[in-house]
């Protein structure tokens, strides 16, 4: 109930910037903190397109992208993760395979797209260790943002061979502040 209510909030601000600025050159994202607890306000964010594709640009830059990167995207669109994911295949010419999280066919679905970069939460890494799923060859870097990555977990989930990459982020800044690479 919540959450119908809080989308529903969601959409009206939407439409409300939209009617005072227009659709053109930005995103409007929801805060990945926001309205999580009754009586919380929801956040939109928004974001210049052209802050994204800056970010998406550094990013690319910093870790080598190209258009022989296979991004696999298993995190909403309208999440500044998700939506990061596309800025940045988009502006190195890869591929992007847009899935479900379903954790009995991911590594399947990882291996079958070739897939080279993924986005996740900590939770999917949960579930990764939790199903004793190990890392695909193709896999290059597993980017994990959004909270707090337990340590215990991070190092299982490094035992079954996933290369994590630690983010910290902010949908404000449409950017990842800070990495923390385990395989450098």
């Amino acid at each position: 109930r919540i959450a119908v209510t809080i989308n529903l909030l969601l959409i009206e601000l939407k439409n409300e910037f939209e009617k005072k600025y227009g659709v053109e050159n930005y995103f409007l994202i929801p805060s990945s903190g926001s309205a999580k607890k009754i009586n919380e306000s929801a956040k939109l964010i928004a974001l210049s397109k052209q802050a994204v594709l800056n970010s998406a640009d550094r990013f690319n830059s910093y870790f080598q992208v190209d258009a022989k990167i296979n991004w696999g995207l298993v995190l909403p669109e309208f999440h500044v993760g998700g939506l990061g994911v596309l800025a940045r295949a988009y502006l190195a010419g890869g591929k992007v395979f847009v899935s479900e999280w379903k954790i009995k066919e991911i590594f399947s679905w990882l291996q079958k797209h070739q897939i080279h970069f993924l986005s996740l939460v900590p939770t999917q890494v949960y579930d990764l260790v939790n199903h004793q799923i190990s890392a695909t060859s193709h896999i290059k870097k597993i980017f994990v943002g959004g909270a707090f990555l337990d340590p215990i977990l991070k190092e299982k989930a490094i035992q079954l061979g996933w290369p994590l990459v630690e983010t910290y982020g902010m949908t404000e800044t449409a950017s990842m502040i800070a990495v923390k690479n385990y395989d450098e």
